[in-house]
């Protein structure tokens, strides 16, 4: 699997890159502004988080406690901010690509063994996508599961304002699609961050080793 890791994530990049490039050219402005609705509620959470009493224990088994000021809980907002912006336009991308490739795969021109087939390969390319992301960058993946929990939530919220309409089904789809994934997500950053002393030191630290490895592979 490690010999074809690096192809396959230069191939996923390039898929990353030609879908934000498809949905700025096919979408309008409106749709990214329509991405704050979900940024907002998460960046208050981030600085609640950071702004929380920090408690580790060292090697010794000694408690150390700190305090964060409300000037470093305003800088890990802005830090949470502009990341949840990057990943939320991200997911716009690949939502608005995926959308699109449906449709024109829904044409008369494919069978229904050539859909199946294309469905499956599909499937398999992103979920192994997801596991490698997942793997080695844990609470940046969690952080992403929370922004999509918080996105189906209020995707359905939203309906239900529209249509007058709140039954039994919609409400367990709110709980099961978008409270689980939120409840899931938050777990991975918890398990993603146990080897620093905070989820945003360790988001950090993520996001500047991916930096890195670019870097290194590029220069």
């Amino acid at each position: 699997m490690r010999v074809l890791l690096k192809p396959y994530l230069v191939l996923l990049s390039v898929l990353i890159i030609a879908s934000v490039i498809h949905t700025a050219i096919t979408r309008d402005i409106s749709n990214y502004l329509s991405l704050y609705k979900y940024i907002i509620p998460l960046c208050v959470f981030v600085f609640i988080n950071a702004y929380q009493c920090e408690i580790n224990v060292d090697k010794d088994g000694r408690t150390q406690r700190y305090y964060p000021t409300a000037k470093e809980a305003f800088v890990s907002t802005v830090f949470g901010f502009f990341l949840s912006t990057s990943i939320s336009v991200a997911a716009l991308s690949i939502y608005s690509s995926v959308i699109d490739f449906i449709d024109w795969v829904s044409t008369p021109i494919f069978k229904d063994y050539q859909v199946s087939l294309i469905t499956c390969i599909c499937i398999i390319f992103f979920s192994y996508a997801l596991f490698l992301f997942r793997t080695y960058k844990r609470t940046l993946y969690g952080f992403t599961e929370v922004i999509v929990g918080l996105a189906i939530s209020v995707n359905y919220a939203t309906t239900i304002f529209h249509t007058k309409h709140a039954d039994l089904t919609v409400v367990l789809a709110i709980l099961t699609a978008g409270v689980y994934i939120v409840v899931r997500g938050m777990d991975n950053m918890y398990e993603g961050a146990k080897k620093e002393s905070s989820v945003v030191l360790q988001l950090k630290n993520e996001i500047e080793s991916i930096k890195t490895n670019f870097v290194n592979k590029n220069g």
